[in-house]
């Protein structure tokens, strides 16, 4: 049986972290994107109720509809925009590239709480550590080899 030196050890450890952080970033975004068609759905049911209200002598004929839509149009845009870059973060974690756009995308993460104050914490833990560093370094340099190779 062959016995790992604390090196060894030490990568494999990081790669397992690394894929499980990858994994978790893929989960949040696409619940993160679910969250947003929600929030789409809310806007084209409010669209259909509001519309169909007769406005002549009504409380609603001063509440300014657009400016609801409006904020509930911008919601949307942010939170599927956020959930792409959530997915993107965890393609850049597989790739190993791009650390710190991905420690950035954890630290909004934290913002969100229960599962996105987890995930970005783990991130920050993971991604600051030196082996990982050191990981993503030699990982740039074998991408800059192969091309330069080519």
């Amino acid at each position: 049986m062959e016995t790992l030196n604390y090196d060894k050890q030490h990568q494999i450890v990081d790669n397992e972290h690394l894929n499980l952080l990858s994994i978790f970033y893929f989960i949040f975004g696409g619940l993160t994107i679910f969250g947003s068609f929600i929030i789409l759905a809310y806007i084209v049911l409010f669209s259909a109720v509001f519309t169909n209200i007769p406005m002549d002598g009504s409380d609603f004929e001063n509440f300014p509809l657009e400016i609801l839509f409006s904020i509930f149009a911008g919601l949307f845009i942010f939170v599927f925009a956020y959930g792409v870059l959530l997915i993107i973060a965890g393609v850049n974690i597989r790739k190993k590239e791009k650390r710190v756009f991905t420690l950035v995308i954890g630290a909004m993460a934290i913002l969100s709480f229960p599962f996105g104050t987890a995930l970005g914490v783990f991130a920050i833990i993971v991604l600051s550590r030196n082996s990982v560093v050191e990981l993503y370094r030699l990982e740039a340099e074998r991408e800059r080899m192969s091309l330069f190779n080519e």
